[in-house]
Formats: C-alpha cells, structure tokens, sequence
C-alpha cells in the first residue's frame, strides 16, 4: 500500500487542525481526489460534513464529539450517528503513523 501525501499547511505555531480543514480538504481533493476522507472528532462539524460529500462528492466518516445535548444537530452529523463505520476511520491510524514519521525543524 502507497502512503501519498496530498497536502498539506504550514503554520508558524501550534493551532488546530479545523482551522486548516477546508483548505487542506480542497488541496488534497485536487491533488489526488479521494472517494472517503477520514477525519478525527476535532473536524466534526456540519460545514465540514457538507463540504466534502456536497462540495467534493465524496464520503466523510468523522466521529461525534461527546455532547451533553442529546439530539444531533446536521443532516450528515445525523448520518454519521446512525451509520458510523468504524472499520473504516480506524485505518486513519496510517495517516497518524505517516505524521509521526515526518519532522520539521523549527526555523
């Protein structure tokens, strides 16, 4: 199996990875168009749901942050309750060992 980076966003500090998750999702979508994208429960939002399956044509498997309300709010945040695949977001597990081998020097 290939381990391709398609992206990627350089930031002076530390910030989180939502912030960059729209621009790195079009990035990568241009580089090398995926039929899934992955994502951990940080990048759980119904903007970030909506731009990859109606913006991309893609499948997204996110898993829900931990609420204290009980109904889920979204359309695809719903989805994603119903029908998680946990099979699948576990191969993210190879994107994690792909940045843990990457390293970049502070400047």
């Amino acid at each position: 199996m290939k381990q391709v980076v398609t992206g990627f966003k350089v930031s002076r500090r530390p910030v989180h990875d939502v912030r960059h998750a729209e621009t790195l999702l079009k990035q990568c979508h241009r580089t090398r168009k995926s039929d899934c994208y992955v994502m951990d429960k940080g990048c759980d939002s119904e903007a970030i749901h909506r731009l990859v399956r109606d913006g991309l044509g893609s499948d997204s498997v996110i898993p829900l942050r931990e609420r204290h309300r009980k109904k889920v709010r979204g359309r695809y945040r719903r989805q994603m309750s119903q029908g998680f695949d946990g099979e699948l977001y576990h191969r993210r597990n190879l994107v994690e060992t792909a940045f843990s081998v990457l390293h970049i020097e502070d400047m």
